[in-house]
């Protein structure tokens, strides 16, 4: 991986069939990645008589790699408090808030808001900025509606859950609650929704949501890749007495979901060889990720062709596919295929493991290498090589049974002797 802010020289040599060569070079600066802003749990509700974290410290600098001690970048605070809208139009539209009295002793991405510090009937928003005028800047922000404080307990409350999902994924969503009434949390009952697309969750979900699932499981495929979904869940108390304020919070969190990577393709060549036969190589370009989660990863498997078509429109590869390589940065691969009508698999993800598939078809001819096949095998005992068969075909290039070999024991070599008439 190239250094964040360091300059590189590339350079390509090309040489002819008559020995010339021609250079090309070329300097480029590698840029940095921009910050990243994290703020633990979801927007939440609180009772003014109740405490407060908002616990930034999953931040971090994806460039400040080996740095094990102290922060690489400035963290600045922000609150801002509105009035709620389900709140008295009689109160004032807002009121003072100052994150930087709350910071915590022990880190600047942590605030403790003591209970009793803030007040009922407001949106708080919390904002935290990494690098603030710079040009890696980023932000974070979470809102805490502040309730007047209940004649009964209400639950404390919040949603633990990833702000960028997979769609081939399940999106699990953990409800973190405790109380201090005299109800168990097991005894609590909850319930689930989703207010930004009207996502109906029964029938789409792996677990949840009943009144007794805490937590909130949805099913692979169902989420949109490219949106923005916002999950609710409201906890009550029932010995919540009749006629009293308290026993219920409510929670929200907005997960994004992650899209594949685009716009590339994938197609195969064969290189040059002295011996007859050759590897081919697969390769993929122009592939981007549309959230710029990258760099993008790539594997590539290939199956016997039941079709004819060129280019295939396949959502995913199928279980058959023989793997070729695991993923890896790396956009091309060379191999020997076997020879006849295949299917090319190139799988192309990003950081957050959304795939897209390329699929194509290759046309492989046979080697043509005369001669026989001589397989070696290791001696254990030895440590040295010892001839077991021959055979005149060449299909040991693709066939894994090494035609006219015994495999029981590792082959470690496979020489071709090749005569001449």
């Amino acid at each position: 991986m190239l250094a964040s802010g360091g300059t590189y020289t590339a350079t390509c040599r090309v040489r002819d069939s008559a020995g010339s060569d021609v250079t090309a070079s070329s300097t480029f600066t590698v840029g940095n990645s921009p910050l990243s802003a994290i703020i633990a749990g979801s927007s939440r509700q609180r009772t003014i008589d109740q405490s407060v974290t908002i616990d930034a410290q999953e931040s971090s600098d994806p460039d400040a790699v080996g740095v094990t001690t102290g922060l690489t970048f400035t963290v600045t605070w922000s609150c801002v408090a509105v009035l709620s809208a389900s709140s008295s139009s009689s109160l004032p539209s807002s009121v003072a808030c100052n994150a930087t009295t709350w910071l915590s002793s022990s880190t600047p991405l942590l605030l403790a808001v003591p209970a009793n510090s803030l007040t009922a009937g407001y949106d708080y928003t919390f904002k935290v900025t990494l690098g603030a005028a710079t040009p890696r800047a980023t932000s974070a922000s979470i809102v805490v509606t502040t309730l007047a404080a209940p004649t009964f307990p209400s639950p404390k409350l919040a949603i633990d859950g990833p702000l960028i999902a997979n769609p081939a994924l399940p999106l699990r969503l953990i409800t973190l609650v405790s109380t201090t009434s005299s109800s168990p949390v097991s005894g609590l009952s909850y319930q689930w929704s989703e207010t930004q697309r009207g996502l109906v969750l029964s029938g789409n979900v792996l677990d949840g949501p009943s009144s007794t699932a805490p937590n909130l499981v949805i099913a692979p495929g169902v989420l949109v890749p490219g949106k923005t979904y916002v999950f609710v869940v409201t906890v009550t108390d029932p010995a919540t007495p009749t006629g009293v304020t308290g026993g219920s919070a409510s929670a929200n969190i907005p997960i994004y979901i992650n899209a594949a990577p685009t716009s590339g393709s994938c197609d195969y060549s064969q290189l040059s060889s002295p011996y007859g036969y050759a590897p081919w190589t697969v390769s993929c370009g122009n592939w981007s990720d549309p959230e710029g989660l990258e760099p993008l990863r790539y594997s590539f498997s290939y199956e016997v062709a039941a079709t004819s078509a060129s280019v295939l429109s396949i959502a995913s590869m199928p279980s058959t596919a023989q793997v070729l390589t695991p993923f890896g940065t790396a956009a091309s691969m060379s191999v020997v295929l076997p020879p006849g009508n295949l299917v090319i698999y190139a799988r192309i993800a990003d950081k957050f493991d959304a795939v897209a598939t390329f699929a194509f078809t290759a046309v492989i001819p046979p080697p043509a290498i005369s001669g026989s096949v001589e397989c070696f095998v290791a001696d254990q005992s030895s440590g040295s090589l010892s001839q077991v068969s021959r055979s005149s075909s060449a299909m040991f290039l693709v066939s894994p049974s090494f035609s006219g070999c015994s495999v029981r024991q590792l082959v470690l070599k496979i020489q071709l002797v090749l005569y001449s008439c």
